[in-house]
């Protein structure tokens, strides 16, 4: 990693300040407040001069939960219910944001805690000049918002964490022993991150005037998504059902510009030369 090394400590220890927050999902302080309320109880009391210890979970969320506000136009306080009860979300993108190869990862997870100079930046996505805004198709995950409702995430078939591994494995290989064969292994798994990627998805709830009504064998399994609507599985049945609108959602490419914010890399948008940015993205038909 070629960040700030005290930056990075920030990062892993959570011990960041609001404003540091805000200014990392381009927000105000008071929606920081709105939204750490529901994700994490302890640090959502507030306003407060010192740092809050967040733990991964929490800052993941805060990126997602905002994106759904800002793109999809859920409130923040159901954007933020819907994160806090599909935690297995932030954990999927946590794989690839903070990446601990096989090894490392199986010692700290036992450990109960990262040192954080063991992580690694395989896929590239830290690194000073990656600052433009670009979705990664091998890796990325997204959640749909159907007709203003219904919360779909949908991620790639293949494991994104395994690929990172790869390219990990081969990356090192290659600097002790650049031969021929290796480095076509390497660029042939350097193309596939750009491959449209095959996905998955899994109808996890529903939002109404309650919050986030959550399905309740969700994460159960996983089921294909359909062009015109979501297949959706339970226990006795499957069927299909036709939306009208649906809001697309790159969770993970939000979390990855909070953190390079955080750990003071740039992050530019590659269409704000072109097309002044919008608050909101308009709902796509499904057609």
């Amino acid at each position: 990693m070629s960040a700030d090394p005290v930056l990075l400590v920030a990062w892993h220890t959570g011990a960041l300040m609001e404003g540091d927050l805000a200014s990392a999902l381009m927000c105000d302080a008071n929606d920081i407040r709105v939204l750490l309320d529901v994700l994490d109880g302890e640090a959502g009391r507030g306003a407060s001069p010192l740092p809050f210890s967040l733990p991964p979970r929490a800052r993941v969320g805060a990126a997602i939960s905002y994106a759904l506000h800002d793109r999809a136009g859920l409130s923040l306080a159901s954007a933020a219910d819907v994160v806090a009860k599909s935690m297995k979300i932030c954990d999927s993108i946590l794989a690839t944001l903070d990446f601990f190869p096989s090894a490392k990862r199986l010692f700290t997870e036992r450990a109960g805690k990262r040192d954080w100079r063991d992580e690694r930046d395989p896929l590239v996505l830290f690194a000073p000049h990656a600052s433009e805004e670009l979705p990664v198709p091998a890796i990325d995950e997204y959640i749909d918002v159907i007709d203003g409702r219904r919360i779909v995430w949908r991620k790639p078939r293949r494991d994104a964490y395994e690929l990172a591994c790869e390219l990990h494995r081969l990356s090192d290989a290659t600097m002790r022993q650049n031969t021929p064969e290796l480095q076509q292994e390497l660029l042939a798994i350097l193309g596939r991150l750009r491959e449209p990627a095959d996905h998955t998805a899994e109808w996890i709830g529903i939002v109404d005037d309650r919050g986030f009504r959550p399905r309740p064998d969700r994460f159960a399994d996983f089921t294909p998504f359909l062009r015109r609507g979501v297949e959706l599985s339970g226990d006795a049945s499957r069927f299909t059902e036709a939306c009208r609108t649906r809001i697309s959602v790159n969770v993970s490419l939000a979390a990855r510009s909070m953190k390079r914010r955080l750990l003071g890399l740039p992050v530019n948008d590659p269409l704000e030369l072109s097309a002044p940015r919008q608050r909101s993205e308009e709902p796509m038909p499904c057609t």
